[in-house]
């Protein structure tokens, strides 16, 4: 009708449509009920933005989370092949003694469900945290990501090592991913055997996929999960000294 779209302006009032000749009153009308109609879609827009927004405070996103669609299904193998989530999560029937993978919605802050993610042990054989929790002796899941070249996470290795030789008998599973080694090229099973080497670990060591599933600048990143909801309890940089209180109310609050 010659009226301009103001730009960029994403919330305009309809009284404040402005036209450059004056226009008879059914284009008023259209015009009004246009830009009402403009102004309804913005507001849902932001208020569906601002919902899925993460704060300040939030760790950093897994590349594997659900950013649209139904946030209860688990994304599919996207199209280079690379599963980065086991896509029948909840569908296969779970071995005698515990429950099916628990649905979403999937992320990675506390109180979501921590997706059903797979790793690369140092053998060159998968794993996912379906297999893992299918031994009905795992309660408590502690997961840490990092990279070779981050100095902070070789000086974790041994203190996560020292958790797990604490709690394991008490149902606690520690897992180590790498997703870099010191070029910053990707984590290898070879190099996952070199890094359990060097640092004389006893925890489990995995390589994670490439790209990785955080943020490299975020590392270390540790989760603490509970093993049967799959749960994040907790969500730290680095083994923080008040993760082990934690790790010692969740085993005691386990239902396994």
């Amino acid at each position: 009708m010659g009226c301009p779209t103001h730009g960029g302006l994403r919330r305009k009032s309809a009284w404040h449509v402005r036209c450059s000749k004056p226009v008879g009153m059914r284009s008023h009308v259209f015009l009004l009920a246009a830009s009402m109609a403009m102004t309804a879609a913005c507001d849902f827009e932001e208020g569906t933005s601002s919902t899925t927004r993460s704060g300040g405070d939030d760790p950093p996103r897994l590349r594997s989370d659900a950013g649209e669609g139904d946030p209860d299904t688990p994304p599919p193998r996207d199209a280079g092949g690379v599963d980065p989530v086991s896509p029948d999560a909840g569908s296969a029937d779970p071995p005698a003694g515990t429950s099916p993978y628990p649905r979403g919605p999937y992320g990675t802050t506390v109180g979501d469900t921590m997706p059903d993610l797979w790793f690369t042990e140092g053998d060159g054989g998968e794993i996912t945290w379906r297999a893992i929790r299918s031994d009905p002796a795992v309660k408590v899941i502690v997961w840490g990501s990092g990279a070779g070249w981050c100095g902070p996470c070789r000086a974790e290795a041994p203190k996560m090592s020292d958790l797990h030789e604490r709690y394991a008998s008490r149902g606690l599973y520690v897992v180590e991913s790498l997703f870099e080694d010191e070029s910053r090229r990707m984590a290898t099973p070879d190099y996952v055997r070199r890094w359990e080497a060097e640092l004389g670990t006893t925890h489990a060591v995995f390589a994670e996929p490439d790209p990785p599933y955080g943020e490299a600048s975020a590392i270390p990143m540790l989760w603490v999960v509970d093993a049967e909801t799959m749960e994040i309890l907790h969500y730290a940089n680095g083994l923080e000294s008040g993760v082990e209180s934690l790790v010692q109310s969740a085993l005691e609050r386990s239902t396994r």
